[in-house]
């Protein structure tokens, strides 16, 4: 089976949203990346 490795990727995102948006992940059980992810997936209608 072949690895995939997902390069990381750097954003710039303003100190009171991305406290507010680590907060609300935390409180839905999940992470940064997963929001961004899902956000992503629709933004651009990308299957996963």
């Amino acid at each position: 089976m072949r690895t995939t490795h997902t390069p990381p990727r750097s954003i710039r995102v303003p100190d009171e949203v991305w406290d507010a948006a680590k907060a609300e992940a935390e409180r839905r059980g999940e992470t940064v990346t997963d929001a961004v992810l899902r956000f992503l997936r629709r933004y651009s209608k990308t299957p996963r």
